[in-house]
C-alpha cells in the first residue's frame, strides 16, 4: 500500500480472506480492504457482522470516511441498519458502530451535489420506513442538517480579500 500498488494490496486481501482465518484475523483484512477503498471490504463487514453479531469496527483506527464514489451508498445503507441492531456487540462502551457508519455516510454525501442529493434522499426514506420500528431513528435529521451545513461549507464561494476588494470597487460612487 506505501508503494501505491493499491490493487494489488486489494488482491492479495481478498486472497487472504478466503482462507480459514479465526476471527480476529478476518477482522484485520476487512478493516485493510477498507482503508483502500474497497467495497469489497464493506460487503465483508456487512457479512462480518451478522456472522459474529459484532462490530468490526472501533473508533481506535477503524473509519469509513474512504468511500467517496455511490456505489458504496447500499452496503453503508445496509451498515446503518446493522447500527440500530441491539443483538449487534460492539467492541467498548466507546465503540458504537452507528457513529462510525454515519462519519462515512457524512462524508460520501459531501463529495458531489449528486452523492448529496442522494445520501439525504435515502436517508429521509431510511427515517420515514423505520420510524416507530428502530429506536430514535428520528435523530437522523439531525444527521441530515449536519450534512447540510458541512456540504453548503465545503462548496460555498469562498473570497480573497482581493476578490472582496475588487467587488467592492465596483460599487463604488
Amino acid at each position: 500500500m506505501k508503494n501505491g500498488d493499491l490493487d494489488y494490496s486489494v488482491r492479495e486481501l481478498i486472497r487472504l480472506h478466503e482462507n480459514n482465518l479465526n476471527e480476529s484475523d478476518e477482522k484485520i483484512i476487512i478493516n485493510l480492504l477498507i482503508s483502500c477503498k474497497s467495497i469489497i471490504g464493506l460487503e465483508f463487514s456487512i457479512q462480518w457482522i451478522k456472522k459474529y453479531m459484532q462490530s468490526p469496527f472501533s473508533q481506535h483506527g477503524q473509519t469509513l470516511v474512504y468511500f467517496d464514489t455511490l456505489d458504496s451508498l447500499p452496503y453503508f445503507m445496509e451498515l446503518l441498519e446493522l447500527g440500530y441492531n441491539k443483538d449487534v456487540k460492539i467492541g467498548n462502551e466507546l465503540d458504537g458502530m452507528l457513529p462510525i457508519v454515519l462519519d462515512g455516510i457524512s462524508n460520501l454525501a459531501v463529495q458531489s451535489q449528486e452523492n448529496f442529493n442522494e445520501v439525504c434522499s435515502l436517508l429521509r426514506m431510511f427515517i420515514d420506513e423505520n420510524k416507530g420500528r428502530l429506536e430514535e431513528v428520528e435523530f437522523l435529521n439531525a444527521t441530515i442538517e449536519r450534512i447540510k451545513e458541512r456540504f453548503f461549507q465545503n462548496h460555498s464561494v469562498k473570497y480573497t480579500i482581493v476578490d472582496i476588494k475588487r467587488r467592492l470597487k465596483q460599487f463604488s460612487i
